[in-house]
């Protein structure tokens, strides 16, 4: 609920006309299920802030601030883990040579 208000106020322009916010599946599950963000809100919006966002109409993982900035807020290494984890378990050796969904 958070998340969605600040993305509202901060980038209206991840929006689409169904009020569906663009977002990457790993850039939210981050957002989401890091254990905790070292400001609370303000941790949150300050990584919208520093995102590569401007003229964006989607946010995707290479859209996020670096390590350096990340680790002021949360812990970067649990995040960044969570930012990739679809892409870690789609290539294992089961997977490999199928199309990625």
């Amino acid at each position: 609920m958070l998340l969605r208000s600040l993305l509202g106020r901060k980038a209206k322009q991840l929006f689409d006309s169904n009020n569906h916010v663009r977002i990457d599946a790993g850039v939210l599950r981050a957002l989401i299920k890091v254990p905790g963000y070292k400001h609370g809100a303000r941790s949150i919006e300050a990584i919208i802030d520093m995102s590569m966002l401007s003229g964006r109409t989607r946010w995707e993982q290479a859209f996020l601030p670096a390590k350096e900035q990340l680790k002021l807020h949360v812990d970067d290494e649990t995040f960044s883990r969570l930012v990739v984890r679809d892409v870690l378990f789609w290539r294992s050796p089961g997977n490999i040579g199928k199309n990625y969904p």
